[in-house]
């Protein structure tokens, strides 16, 4: 007896890990308990993590929109506010760090630039080429804070 109830909560452990995996609670916990928990718990962890889809706010969508337009149209220091404002929306948008990161550079604002690429990075942009040789961070790669900045791996030095 002691063994079935051992095998029926090691299933259920083994359906709330394939819960958050492409296998599903239900596929888990019914190989668990038709195979073994070991079993369902191995699939479990083979299987690929779900993708999560975050939504975003349709006001930020629509000011990254305006803030490409002015971007395109040389409208800097508009864009500028544009990218910032849409930042309000979202505390993760590497996207969008990485456009303001352009725009400063463009604005020979190594400072920001800087900080918008670091923070591009840490919310998981990893064009490590497009950094390199994008022509808008021109001014962002000749700073001296820069070349640490990538002899660093791509992180800012804290002291």
């Amino acid at each position: 007896m002691v063994y079935f109830f051992g095998w029926i909560i090691f299933s259920f452990v083994s359906g709330y890990i394939g819960n958050s995996r492409k296998i599903g609670f239900w596929s888990a916990f019914l190989l668990s308990i038709f195979l073994s928990p070991l079993v369902g718990l191995i699939v479990a962890l083979a299987s690929v993590k779900k993708v999560t889809v975050k939504q975003v706010s349709p006001t930020m969508t629509k000011l990254i929109s305006e803030g490409n337009k002015l971007f395109k149209d040389g409208k800097i220091d508009e864009a500028i506010e544009k990218f910032n404002l849409a930042l309000t929306y979202s505390d993760k948008a590497p996207n969008t760090n990485f456009k303001l990161s352009q725009l400063y550079s463009l604005k020979k604002n190594g400072e920001n630039s800087l900080n918008h690429i670091t923070k591009a990075i840490q919310d998981g942009f990893n064009n490590f080429e497009k950094i390199n040789h994008d022509n808008d961070l021109s001014y962002l790669r000749g700073i001296a804070d820069f070349k640490t900045f990538v002899a660093n791996g791509y992180k800012m030095l804290t002291v």
